[in-house]
Formats: C-alpha cells, structure tokens, sequence
C-alpha cells in the first residue's frame, strides 16, 4: 500500500495507515511517497476545510495533531512507527535474498 500525501501531511498520514494497519493486518507493507511538488508558501484549505494557511505552517499544526491523536489513543508513537518500517524493510530484504539464491 502506498500512502500519497503532501509533504506537510505525510508523517500523519503515514503514522494513522500504521496504527491501523497494526491493529488490523500487521503483514501490509506500507509506503509513503509525495504527491507533485507544490510551493510551500502557497495558502491552501486543510482539514476538511476548517483550517487555513501556507503548508510551512500547516507543519505545526500536523505534528500537534500527531500528538493529540497519539495521547488519545488513536496513533502509535512514532517509535513503534518507524519500528513497523524495519519490520517491513527486513521482510522484504529477506524475501529479495530468498529470491535470489
């Protein structure tokens, strides 16, 4: 599964396809790739519209959000995360060495 996302929204993105992913099938190899480079000045609509601003300070607001998501239960910490990735990369180098051979 690869998660597209703006730059500004990717780490949350990413970090929510994780924590359900880890609830759910903890087997689905998860990516995350940026969408088409936009300008990081440019003022932009997020959040179902209720917030407005340039995507340099949407970063901010996305990484409290992780926070806020993360003590109310919905999100992994972004240690298991990136743990989850190594899982993942480990799993797939062994397969590749498997193949291989």
């Amino acid at each position: 599964l690869v998660i597209v996302a703006t730059p500004f929204h990717l780490p949350r993105a990413l970090l929510t396809t994780l924590s359900v992913a880890a609830q759910s099938d903890k087997h689905l190899k998860i990516y995350s790739h940026t969408g088409l480079p936009l300008r990081w000045d440019e003022t932009v609509t997020h959040s179902q519209g209720l917030l407005v601003g340039d995507r340099e300070s949407l970063l901010d607001s996305e990484m409290e959000r992780m926070f806020v998501y993360h003590r109310k239960g919905d999100l992994m910490r972004p240690s298991e995360a990136l743990e989850a990735l190594r899982k993942r990369d480990r799993r797939t180098a062994s397969l590749y060495e498997a193949l291989s051979n």
